[in-house]
């Protein structure tokens, strides 16, 4: 659930994380000062990492899991099987 994300990332469980722009941007925001990078990470794409800052190597990895995952169709899967719905078109670069 998103809130039990939140809770990893505020506890240190969890090191890095692939969610919605938004949602990283809304935990950035309620917890300010914690030192997190939160990046777009495909600039065209509602999707962004969030990683304790510093962590450029996980950053790198989330980036190229969720390329792959896009591209092998995984997301689409998901989001059809979380939501009864084909996945929306991305947009394209801008």
């Amino acid at each position: 659930s998103p809130a039990a994300l939140e809770e990893a990332l505020i506890e240190g469980a969890a090191f890095g994380a692939i969610l919605g722009a938004v949602q990283a941007r809304a935990i950035q925001e309620r917890h300010p000062g914690r030192g997190w990078m939160i990046r777009t990470v495909l600039a065209a794409q509602p999707y962004a990492a969030a990683v304790t800052y510093g962590e450029h190597d996980l950053l790198r990895a989330l980036d190229q899991a969720m390329m792959l995952a896009l591209e092998e169709g995984v997301v689409a899967h998901l989001f059809r099987q979380a939501h009864g719905l084909p996945f929306p078109p991305l947009p394209g670069p801008r």
